[in-house]
């Protein structure tokens, strides 16, 4: 009986270490409520495009580090995914730094992260820089059955990134045709400017509030212009390879990021139940639960060090990317972002080319 407390002091410990975050008695969270995914009946004749930058969010204890890493990842997957799904949108990428001439950028902060929560602070803006949402979501998991995990893509917090897609799709039905054609030459003016801000940086007023306002287009017959618009279609194209790096990250992180969750759910239940005991002055539990809880503790530590190493290696084991642009092969090498840049470096070089011909 005496090696039964001490073991019970010394898992309760453990479980306080880990459950990093403040988790209230589970009875006491609201349901999630069953968020249903709207789908368009139809689209524009030139849907917008979407770029998702990798989220951003501090983990909140040492622990939680690999596990943050690996979901500003994966969770932008998820919401790409989903927007995919919800057929408002043109094409949807993933992208490893903000794209300032996106025609809709979101970026995220992952707020809490855990088996229980997920709480996500999202902003959505268009081209003129104009905010289209600006808020934080949050999704419980309380009646989620972890311990069945009979389907990996039913996952627990699906309602937040339907919501999400929902939003924005509600407030794409408040565009009209002239807040289109605007978005879209904003857009294409700033990628102009990014190859040639001498050329084009005068077509762009931007205020002291960020908003941006056309000043005027270039002719649509300008060879410079049609130049940068051949070349933002073969960027659209870098983007798509860049996409397939994080579709494959996704898929290893569905091998391990469930069961992880899983375990994390159990112990900080189990952890929030012990803690409601203790104040009660009820007994903790029997030898069998200490040690039921001990093996959960354990699976969970080994599915964190396979996260750690999957979310370490994300950045260092990327392929070197071959692709063809006018009529010569480009590899590029290193981290997502150091190709990203050695490729705009590229497109500008050729751009500046393009303008020395007659």
């Amino acid at each position: 009986m005496r090696l039964l407390c001490v073991l019970t002091v010394v898992v309760l410990l453990v479980l306080t270490g880990c459950a990093t975050n403040e988790v209230a008695p589970t009875e006491t969270l609201p349901d999630p409520v069953n968020v249903p995914l709207n789908r368009a009946s139809d689209s524009a004749d030139e849907p917008l495009n979407v770029s998702i930058v990798l989220f951003e969010g501090e983990s909140p204890s040492r622990i939680y580090e690999p596990i943050r890493e690996a979901e500003s990842a994966y969770l932008p997957v998820q919401l790409r995914d989903t927007l995919i799904e919800s057929g408002s949108w043109g094409a949807v990428n993933v992208v490893a730094t903000s794209d300032v001439a996106a025609e809709l950028l979101v970026t995220a902060e992952i707020v809490e992260s855990d088996a229980v929560t997920l709480a996500l602070a999202i902003e959505v803006k268009d081209s003129r820089g104009r905010i289209w949402l600006d808020k934080t979501y949050r999704d419980y998991a309380t009646d989620y059955p972890y311990e069945a995990l009979l389907n990996l893509a039913d996952d627990p917090f699906q309602d937040l990134f339907n919501q999400i897609a929902n939003d924005m799709a509600e407030v794409l039905e408040q565009q009209d045709a002239t807040d289109y054609s605007e978005i879209l030459d904003t857009a294409m003016l700033r990628y102009a400017i990014l190859l040639s801000p001498d050329a084009f940086s005068g077509y762009l007023l931007t205020d002291e509030t960020g908003l941006v306002s056309m000043q005027g287009l270039p002719a649509r017959n300008d060879p410079l212009y049609r130049r940068v618009r051949d070349l933002r279609l073969r960027e659209f194209a870098m983007q798509d390879i860049v996409d397939e790096h994080f579709d494959n990250f996704y898929q290893d992180m569905q091998r391990i990021y469930p069961y992880w969750r899983q375990a994390s759910y159990e112990l900080l239940v189990y952890n929030d139940q012990l803690s409601g005991r203790e104040q009660r002055g009820v007994r903790s539990g029997s030898w069998a639960a200490v040690e039921s809880v001990y093996r959960t503790y354990k699976e969970l530590k080994l599915n964190e060090d396979e996260l750690r190493e999957l979310a370490g290696s994300f950045e260092r084991e990327i392929a070197p990317t071959v692709t063809e642009l006018e009529g010569r092969v480009i590899e590029l090498q290193g981290s997502l972002t150091t190709q990203y840049k050695t490729w705009r470096r590229i497109l500008r070089e050729i751009y500046s080319e393009t303008r020395g011909l007659p």
